[in-house]
């Protein structure tokens, strides 16, 4: 049984003896596709997308350095690492070479050795970058799923915090439909597929009721609600007798505002699950304790 190609090889020259040469060089080891002139290497290139490149210099109709800057010009070939093979050996014209982007010069005639070394290592570079990449990538995607799941997990933990914090809560986790997709992905490739999703839907007048009555002290910051928890003096500071004073985010013109952004945000994915047949609505307006209990009741807790 053969062993496995460790990668793939295009040659580039308009000789056929040197394509026999190479090719019976690298052939053992390496997936190689020969070509013997500039434009079929470049629309080889494009199709095949080969690892290496060795690229000789002089050539008909297009050389090597048209080649090579075609190659640089391209998305998808523009990080090929291309070997120059040629009998070029002077030192200024080794120096162009790698000045115009080539990984390495190899002069010729070549040795065989040198040319599977020279090739190894550039495949060898090619799998120690892609190996980082991946690595950063899956370290990346890991800590930001963790972060996902995690922030998704404290607001089950707490779900009355969508109350209040509901337009926060689908601004930072979901904001459209691509990114709901993303998260029943992402459930679903963890064993715990989506099989509700929550709408506490409370009514604006009793929210608003709720938090125009909300005041604090200017001097010490103490919170009072003016129904729920009045102070002794109306106006006044019970600890310190400093001023209650209403905060712009407790206005009832900044609090419909807020109602106008989260209805604006959060409609297309009410929507969107509506039509999934995942949405339960909860009515949230009464005891928070009943829309709890209802919720927990729905999940079998």
């Amino acid at each position: 049984m053969s062993e496995p190609k460790q990668g793939s090889v295009l040659i580039v020259d308009d000789e056929d003896s040197n394509i026999i040469a190479l090719t019976h060089i690298l052939g053992a080891d390496y997936v190689v596709y020969a070509v013997k002139d500039g434009q079929d290497a470049i629309e080889v290139a494009e199709e095949y997308r080969p690892d290496v490149i060795l690229l000789d210099v002089l050539m008909p109709d297009m050389d090597g350095y048209k080649v090579l800057t075609a190659l640089k010009s391209s998305g998808n070939t523009q990080n090929i690492p291309v070997i120059f093979i040629t009998g070029l050996s002077s030192p200024d014209d080794e120096e162009n070479g790698l000045a115009m982007g080539a990984a390495d010069y190899i002069s010729k005639p070549f040795s065989p050795g040198i040319v599977k070394l020279r090739v190894h290592n550039q495949i060898k570079m090619i799998r120690q970058t892609r190996l980082i990449i991946e690595k950063e990538t899956a370290e990346r995607s890991s800590r930001a799923r963790s972060e996902f799941l995690s922030r998704v997990s404290h607001e089950m933990r707490t779900p009355m915090n969508a109350v209040m914090g509901m337009t926060a809560l689908m601004k930072n986790l979901v904001e459209d439909e691509k990114q709901a997709e993303m998260l029943e992905k992402i459930m679903a490739d963890l064993g715990r597929p989506l099989s509700a999703v929550f709408y506490l839907n409370v009514d604006q007048d009793l929210v608003i009721r709720r938090l125009v009555n909300r005041v604090s002290c200017q001097k010490c910051g103490r919170p009072y609600h003016l129904i729920n928890l009045p102070p002794k003096t109306a106006g006044v500071c019970d600890v310190c007798g400093g001023a209650l004073i209403q905060r712009e985010d407790d206005k009832e013109e900044t609090i419909r505002k807020r109602f106008a952004t989260f209805i604006e945000k959060t409609q297309p994915l009410i929507d969107f699950y509506k039509g999934k047949g995942l949405l339960v609505e909860v009515t949230a307006s009464d005891d928070p304790m009943v829309a709890l209990n209802f919720t927990l009741k729905y999940l079998g807790v």
